[in-house]
This record gives C-alpha cells, structure tokens and sequence, in this order.
C-alpha cells in the first residue's frame, strides 16, 4: 500500500488529497493483511459523523461523496487483493451510507453581488482578485484556474482563451473536465494581468510552483473576502453555480452548458464528434458577461488599464 505523505499532519485530514491517502488517515495505513471488517468502518464514521466526537479529523463530506470516495477506496483494495492472490474478503465490501441526510445547498452568488465583486476585483488589482476575476467568468474550478501555466494561456488571436487540461501539478476532477475556455469579461481582464505580471512559467506562482497546486490556500484567503461581498453561505464554489445560473437565463443549450462547464453530460451522443467551437462557445460566454463595463469597453486592451478606471453598472 502507498504510505501518507510525510508533509501530512496527524491531527488533519486534507479533503483535496487522493481518496486512497484520506483513508489512510483512519486506518493508520495499517498493511491490507491485517485489515478487518472495523477497521472498514472508521472511515465511514469519519465521513458521515458530524459530532466532535471524532479527534484526528474535522472535516466531513456529504453522502454523495462518501459514496464516490469509498468506491475508489474499494477498487484499490480489490486490485491489492487481486494482485497478491489474498482470500481476504474486502472490509469496505457493503458499507452502508444512510444518503437521506441532505448535503447542505451550495448558493449561488446573486447578480448584483457578483456585479460589486468584479468591480472590486478591478479595483484592487491584485493576485488575489486576478483569481475571483477569472473563476466568476468562466465557472472553472479554484485548482483549474489555480493550476493554469503561461502555456495553457492564449492571448493571441482572434479568440483569447484558456486551455484545461490534466497537469503534473494538478489533475482534472473529470474526463469532461477538459475543455478549451473562451476569455470575455472580468475573466479576459483576470487573466490577462496575471499574465503579464509573473515572470514564473506558472500563472499563478503563489499557490502552484510547478510540483503541485495549492488551491485549498486560495480559497482560504478569498473566502473572508468574499463573505464581506455577498451572502456568508456563499463560497467560491459559488461563482460556478451563479455561472450555471447565468447561462439558463441566456437558454444555452443544456449540452453546450456542460460542455462550458466541464460537467458530465449523460447519454453515448455526446462522445461523438470533436465537441464545440472556439466561435460558438465565445458567442454564449459573451452573452453572459455583466455590464460592468459599456458595450465598447468589453473587449478592451488590458495593457492600456490605468488608475482612471470608470465603471458603469
């Protein structure tokens, strides 16, 4: 079995590590041998109790990704067990997950919030924001944008845009993960200053040097911020449910929204082909954009950005 990484402290459990090292946590990486039937049912216990009663860890996760992470758990276990010609009967083989408990719903981020919050992204001018400015106009996740080298960045064109892709230093959550992402609005402006303001190959040095990506340090440092900005429940995350939100007001077409998004889009149809244009995607991220600026401003030259900055909402 892979054993925790040394950088790990004993008292935490990180949620963005590998689901096989979250449950190492629980079960002290003891040897898959000497695994028993309770030592299969700590870390459900760690995942669905919210009591303080557990002392190693104290962060939960709803039952829907109890679910999804235990099904990882038991395919390494099966595989180990193949591997070594075991009898040994799978311990997590079973577990029952009481899914009736609700997770709590994730708020997306009201329109006139996220008007204020681009405005203060332009205004402060800072790493920080060029983050806020980049996820709040193209629904990407924190480590996608986080992840992102000056190579997945294209400035030049007719279209600028980013490319998602799997990294050294940050995987993607899924398949559909991957995608090509035009740059309109707060994003384009994001991005671009980013850009232009790192001398590293990693766009955003502070939280990915190239090893890995930290974007849980990200989200930490954004997150009392943004709770001055809008409603406290809301969370970054919550920039990528209003995006969602933003394109059923503009009636994009349900598979082209998964297709922006990165989300699965269920049905064998959606393999086929080579997916959506540059052209037909910037069309409906476009449509999208927040007037923060007027019409004639949307595509402006980031370059030529001074402290006489006007904004009209």
């Amino acid at each position: 079995t892979k054993s925790v990484k040394s950088s790990l402290k004993p008292n935490i459990c990180y949620p963005q590590c590998y689901p096989w090292e979250n449950a190492q946590c629980q079960i002290w990486c003891k040897s898959l041998i000497l695994m028993v039937s309770p030592h299969g049912l700590e870390p459900r216990t760690y995942w669905l109790q919210i009591s303080a009663s557990v002392s190693l860890l104290f962060i939960c996760l709803t039952p829907s990704s109890v679910t999804r992470v235990l099904t990882t758990i038991k395919a390494v276990i099966n595989f180990a067990i193949q591997e070594e010609g075991s009898e040994l009967s799978n311990p997590f083989k079973g577990l029952f997950v009481d899914k009736s408990i609700r997770p709590k719903k994730r708020m997306p981020i009201p329109l006139k919030d996220l008007q204020r919050v681009q405005q203060q992204c332009w205004h402060a001018d800072d790493e920080l924001r060029w983050i806020v400015a980049a996820i709040s106009d193209t629904g990407c996740r924190m480590a996608e944008i986080v992840g992102l080298s000056k190579t997945d960045v294209r400035l030049d064109g007719d279209i600028p845009h980013i490319s998602i892709r799997p990294r050294p230093w940050r995987r993607l959550k899924t398949v559909s993960s991957e995608r090509d992402i035009p740059l309109v609005g707060s994003a384009l402006w994001g991005i671009t200053r980013a850009y232009q303001s790192t001398n590293s190959e990693m766009l955003f040095p502070r939280y990915n040097d190239g090893v890995s990506t930290n974007s849980n340090s990200a989200s930490a440092a954004l997150s009392k911020w943004l709770k001055q900005q809008t409603n406290p429940d809301c969370t970054m995350h919550s920039f990528r449910h209003s995006f969602r939100d933003r394109l059923r007001a503009v009636e994009c077409p349900i598979e082209l929204t998964d297709a922006l998004g990165g989300w699965s889009t269920d049905g064998i149809g959606a393999a086929y082909g080579q997916g959506y244009s540059l052209q037909l995607k910037q069309k409906w991220f476009s449509a999208t954009v927040l007037k923060l600026w007027s019409t004639n401003d949307i595509n402006y030259d980031p370059a030529s950005i001074n402290e006489n900055r006007t904004i009209s909402v």
